[in-house]
Protein backbone atom coordinates (compact mmCIF):
# COMPACT_ATOMS: atom_id res chain seq x y z
CA UNK A 1 0.00 0.00 0.00
CA UNK A 2 1.07 3.64 -0.07
CA UNK A 3 0.21 6.22 2.24
CA UNK A 4 -2.79 7.58 -0.33
CA UNK A 5 -4.50 4.15 0.23
CA UNK A 6 -4.70 4.67 3.99
CA UNK A 7 -6.92 7.59 3.23
CA UNK A 8 -10.16 5.78 2.67
CA UNK A 9 -9.53 5.16 6.37
CA UNK A 10 -10.76 8.80 7.14
CA UNK A 11 -14.59 9.86 7.36
CA UNK A 12 -13.48 13.72 7.71
CA UNK A 13 -11.44 16.46 6.41
CA UNK A 14 -8.56 18.18 8.16
CA UNK A 15 -8.04 22.11 7.29
CA UNK A 16 -4.08 22.23 6.59
CA UNK A 17 -4.42 25.90 8.64
CA UNK A 18 -6.06 24.21 11.45
CA UNK A 19 -3.13 21.60 11.92
CA UNK A 20 -0.70 24.59 11.44
CA UNK A 21 -2.40 26.88 14.08
CA UNK A 22 -3.09 23.67 16.57
CA UNK A 23 0.77 23.31 16.47
CA UNK A 24 1.99 26.84 16.42
CA UNK A 25 -0.29 27.45 19.61
CA UNK A 26 0.31 24.52 21.65
CA UNK A 27 3.66 23.26 20.53
CA UNK A 28 5.38 23.57 24.39
CA UNK A 29 2.23 22.29 26.21
CA UNK A 30 2.22 18.97 23.73
CA UNK A 31 4.07 15.86 25.32
CA UNK A 32 4.49 12.19 24.95
CA UNK A 33 1.48 9.86 26.36
CA UNK A 34 -0.84 12.94 26.60
CA UNK A 35 -4.08 12.93 24.33
CA UNK A 36 -2.74 15.71 22.26
CA UNK A 37 -4.99 15.04 18.98
CA UNK A 38 -7.92 14.21 21.22
CA UNK A 39 -9.40 17.39 18.78
CA UNK A 40 -8.42 15.98 15.69
CA UNK A 41 -7.87 12.12 15.91
CA UNK A 42 -11.45 11.72 13.78
CA UNK A 43 -9.52 12.79 11.10
CA UNK A 44 -6.25 11.70 11.12
CA UNK A 45 -5.05 7.73 10.55
CA UNK A 46 -1.92 7.18 12.41
CA UNK A 47 0.90 5.09 9.75
CA UNK A 48 3.37 5.29 12.29
CA UNK A 49 4.04 0.89 11.98
CA UNK A 50 2.69 0.80 8.26
CA UNK A 51 5.36 -1.09 6.25
CA UNK A 52 6.05 2.22 4.53
CA UNK A 53 7.14 4.42 7.07
CA UNK A 54 8.95 1.35 9.20
CA UNK A 55 11.33 0.89 6.33
CA UNK A 56 11.72 5.31 6.70
CA UNK A 57 12.29 4.63 9.89
CA UNK A 58 14.75 2.14 10.10
CA UNK A 59 17.16 4.19 8.16
CA UNK A 60 17.39 6.67 10.22
CA UNK A 61 19.88 7.62 12.88
CA UNK A 62 18.45 6.71 16.78
CA UNK A 63 18.75 9.37 19.05
CA UNK A 64 18.14 8.13 22.25
CA UNK A 65 14.82 8.81 24.25
CA UNK A 66 13.46 9.80 20.76
CA UNK A 67 9.74 8.54 19.68
CA UNK A 68 8.09 9.86 16.22
CA UNK A 69 4.83 9.17 15.02
CA UNK A 70 3.37 9.83 11.33
CA UNK A 71 -0.30 10.77 10.42
CA UNK A 72 -2.07 11.50 7.13
CA UNK A 73 -5.09 13.31 6.25
CA UNK A 74 -7.52 14.67 3.94
CA UNK A 75 -7.45 17.82 3.56
CA UNK A 76 -10.61 18.26 0.70
CA UNK A 77 -11.17 16.26 -2.89
CA UNK A 78 -7.74 17.39 -4.66
CA UNK A 79 -5.29 17.55 -1.64
CA UNK A 80 -4.22 14.99 0.79
CA UNK A 81 -1.15 15.31 3.88
CA UNK A 82 0.97 13.59 5.48
CA UNK A 83 2.71 15.17 9.03
CA UNK A 84 5.07 13.93 11.75
CA UNK A 85 5.50 14.48 15.22
CA UNK A 86 8.86 14.38 16.60
CA UNK A 87 9.47 13.61 20.40
CA UNK A 88 12.57 14.24 22.43
CA UNK A 89 12.76 13.92 26.21
CA UNK A 90 9.30 13.76 26.36
CA UNK A 91 8.40 16.95 24.56
CA UNK A 92 7.27 17.48 21.19
CA UNK A 93 11.13 18.78 19.11
CA UNK A 94 9.62 19.07 15.90
CA UNK A 95 6.09 18.75 13.73
CA UNK A 96 6.53 18.45 9.87
CA UNK A 97 4.25 17.99 7.29
CA UNK A 98 3.46 18.14 3.49
CA UNK A 99 -0.37 18.61 1.57
CA UNK A 100 0.10 17.10 -2.01
CA UNK A 101 -2.28 17.84 -4.66
CA UNK A 102 -3.66 15.90 -7.36
CA UNK A 103 -5.81 16.65 -10.34
CA UNK A 104 -5.75 19.26 -13.76
CA UNK A 105 -4.89 22.13 -11.98
CA UNK A 106 -2.90 20.87 -9.15
CA UNK A 107 -0.41 23.64 -9.25
CA UNK A 108 -3.25 26.42 -9.28
CA UNK A 109 -5.03 24.85 -5.97
CA UNK A 110 -2.08 24.59 -4.74
CA UNK A 111 -0.77 28.53 -5.07
CA UNK A 112 -3.78 29.49 -3.84
CA UNK A 113 -3.96 27.30 -0.62
CA UNK A 114 -0.06 28.74 0.13
CA UNK A 115 -1.15 32.30 -0.58
CA UNK A 116 -3.75 31.79 2.03
CA UNK A 117 -1.66 29.95 4.30
CA UNK A 118 1.34 32.70 4.11
CA UNK A 119 -1.11 35.48 4.52
CA UNK A 120 -2.08 34.06 7.88
CA UNK A 121 1.51 33.43 8.74
CA UNK A 122 2.51 37.06 7.68
CA UNK A 123 -0.56 38.72 9.37
CA UNK A 124 0.75 36.88 12.50
CA UNK A 125 4.40 36.68 12.27
CA UNK A 126 5.47 39.22 10.03
CA UNK A 127 7.32 38.78 6.78
CA UNK A 128 9.56 36.25 7.97
CA UNK A 129 12.58 35.76 5.87
CA UNK A 130 12.63 34.17 2.10
CA UNK A 131 14.03 31.15 1.98
CA UNK A 132 14.78 29.84 -1.47
CA UNK A 133 13.06 30.98 -4.42
CA UNK A 134 9.78 28.76 -3.16
CA UNK A 135 9.34 29.42 1.09
CA UNK A 136 9.59 31.79 4.02
CA UNK A 137 11.38 30.89 7.35
CA UNK A 138 9.98 32.52 10.48
CA UNK A 139 11.31 32.61 13.98
CA UNK A 140 10.02 33.15 17.12
CA UNK A 141 12.93 33.90 20.32
CA UNK A 142 10.62 34.36 22.87
CA UNK A 143 8.90 30.82 22.03
CA UNK A 144 12.48 29.21 20.97
CA UNK A 145 10.01 28.33 17.71
CA UNK A 146 11.02 28.28 13.99
CA UNK A 147 8.63 27.80 11.33
CA UNK A 148 9.24 27.52 7.31
CA UNK A 149 6.71 27.24 4.83
CA UNK A 150 6.96 26.24 1.57
CA UNK A 151 6.14 25.24 -1.88
CA UNK A 152 6.70 22.28 -4.47
CA UNK A 153 5.94 22.57 -7.95
CA UNK A 154 6.33 19.19 -9.05
CA UNK A 155 4.39 17.61 -12.21
CA UNK A 156 3.28 14.82 -10.31
CA UNK A 157 2.11 15.69 -6.76
CA UNK A 158 3.37 19.33 -6.25
CA UNK A 159 3.15 19.91 -2.87
CA UNK A 160 3.17 22.92 0.27
CA UNK A 161 5.62 21.59 2.85
CA UNK A 162 5.58 22.87 6.73
CA UNK A 163 7.30 22.48 9.97
CA UNK A 164 7.74 23.81 13.00
CA UNK A 165 10.96 22.72 15.54
CA UNK A 166 12.22 23.89 18.73
CA UNK A 167 15.48 25.63 18.69
CA UNK A 168 16.13 25.54 22.43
Amino acid sequence: MSLKDYLQFLNDHLSSIDLISFFLTNFHEIKLGGDFLADIRARVFEVTNTPEIVLFRDSEKKIPDHHNYSFVFREDKRSSGVFDLDFINQSLFSFRGQLFYKGLFANWHLDKRYQVILKRFIDQYGNGYKKQKQGRIWFDNRRRLSFTLQRIHLRVNPSISFAVVDTS
